[in-house]
């Protein structure tokens, strides 16, 4: 049986990573992910996502905080990178702490992957209680940041009715790059999540897709919000990456206990899957891609493409 660090291996292969790309998720792997696979007690889970372009790659990892911050000292010295990088590795444990958490996720993304200029990152992501005010200052100061917090505390009404989540409203996590933007002191991105469930499957739709609009991105369709609705999701998950500019990308994240309707949520934005590259791909990931455990929106400066998240087993 393969490893699930092999499975991410063997997916990098097939969407066809660059050299660099490859290296660097190499590292990761290597100093991270198979590292926490041995003491399998402090591993809270791991999962693998892919857009359906079949240009972008995350695999993460979440384990205890401890854990967290002297894996990710690994790799930032195996990949030898500058002293302002390993400050910024220090901040996980300043956020640990100011959030009370036990739960840091550790990511690599590639992107951009088959391009003239493919990309890789490393972060991190601290889940835990985090107040407003805190957030304010952990992410860049813009005025996407105001919109973020006014469209997450204001009421908004769903078919008439006013409706809320389920518990109060506030960031679930705080993250951002560890690898730092050409020539700056400063990371590339932080990042904002939340998590929450909602009464109705209209409310967790509707709430997700509401930050493309508070923050200035591409409308979700009709027909979009139509297949959205009958994957029946029954969480909605966000992250939001901002740099000094302001927002730079959006990931909205359905989970859904159903089969989840990829296929529909494409084509009702016009996005043409090569559904046998697709299968191909997506099958190292220990399924077709329409038995994913989560769907993605992700919206940045080029548009809006779908992603799937597969959960991987970590083990010895």
């Amino acid at each position: 049986q393969r490893s699930s660090a092999d499975i991410i291996r063997q997916t990098a292969q097939e969407l066809h990573a660059s050299a660099l790309q490859k290296e660097l998720l190499e590292a990761w792997l290597a100093c991270v992910f198979e590292v926490a696979a041995m003491d399998y007690s402090t591993v809270l889970g791991a999962a693998l996502t892919i857009t359906a372009d079949m240009t972008s790659l995350r695999a993460s990892v979440a384990t205890a905080s401890a854990s967290a911050i002297r894996l990710t000292r690994a790799v930032l010295q195996q990949c030898g990178v500058p002293s302002p990088a390993q400050i910024e590795a220090e901040k996980i444990l300043d956020l640990t702490q100011q959030c009370r958490s036990h739960k840091v996720e550790l990511w690599c993304d590639l992107t951009e992957i088959g391009s003239s200029t493919p990309k890789a990152d490393l972060g991190y992501s601290v889940r835990g209680r985090i107040a407003w005010s805190l957030a304010d200052v952990w992410m860049p100061q813009s005025a996407d940041q105001d919109a973020v917090r006014d469209y997450c505390l204001e009421d908004r009404r769903v078919g008439g009715a006013t409706v809320a989540p389920q518990r109060e409203l506030a960031p679930s996590a705080l993250g951002g790059s560890l690898l730092l933007g050409g020539g700056s002191s400063r990371p590339r991105r932080r990042s904002l999540d939340f998590e929450t469930t909602f009464d109705s499957v209209e409310s967790g739709v509707s709430f997700g897709l509401g930050f493309f609009k508070a923050l200035g991105f591409e409308q979700p369709t009709d027909a979009l919000v139509k297949a959205l609705h009958e994957s029946q999701p029954s969480r909605t998950a966000v992250r939001i990456v901002m740099g000094d500019d302001g927002a730079s990308e959006i990931e909205v994240g359905f989970s859904s206990t159903t089969k989840l309707a990829l296929k529909n949520v494409s084509q009702a934005f016009g996005f043409r899957i090569n559904e046998e590259a697709l299968n191909r791909v997506w099958s190292v990931a220990g399924g077709g891609y329409e038995s994913a455990a989560v769907l993605q929106l992700v919206a940045n400066a080029t548009g809006i493409v779908p992603a799937v998240g597969f959960r991987l087993m970590v083990a010895k």
